[in-house]
């Protein structure tokens, strides 16, 4: 197994999860959803068709990830990464409040990403 594969194949996972939610939250601020007809049209914008497309791609790099890795390798690492996105995502695009706690636990992922990575190869 190659470790930097699989931490690739797991950030993508990540970049195309949080990126095709991103879509969705940018959306949903934007269409009101009140009642059947309101979901139907918006789940046809093309954003959330965008949005969607993404979320499959993440799933099929995840998926490669777990052929090639333990899944007590592949979960923790994608889901350390899709925090980082979000919060940078969040951050950049959709104006939400980062604070220092948060950056601390940024840093805190950053460095069970790194034991886990230790862990592995010893």
């Amino acid at each position: 197994m190659s470790f930097l594969l699989v931490v690739v194949l797991c950030s993508l996972a990540a970049i195309l999860n949080v990126g095709g939610i991103a879509l969705f939250k940018y959306e949903i601020g934007r269409y009101a959803l009140e009642g059947l007809l309101a979901h139907i049209l918006f789940a046809i914008r093309p954003l959330v068709i965008v949005g969607g497309v993404m979320l499959l791609g993440s799933a099929v790099s995840m998926l490669r990830a777990l052929a090639l890795a333990p899944m007590t390798t592949v979960v923790p690492i994608t889901i350390g990464f899709n925090f980082i996105f979000t919060l940078l995502l969040g951050a950049l695009f959709l104006r939400e409040h980062v604070t220092f706690a948060t950056i601390g636990g940024m840093v805190l992922i950053l460095g069970g990403l790194l034991l886990i990575n230790v862990g592995r190869s010893t």
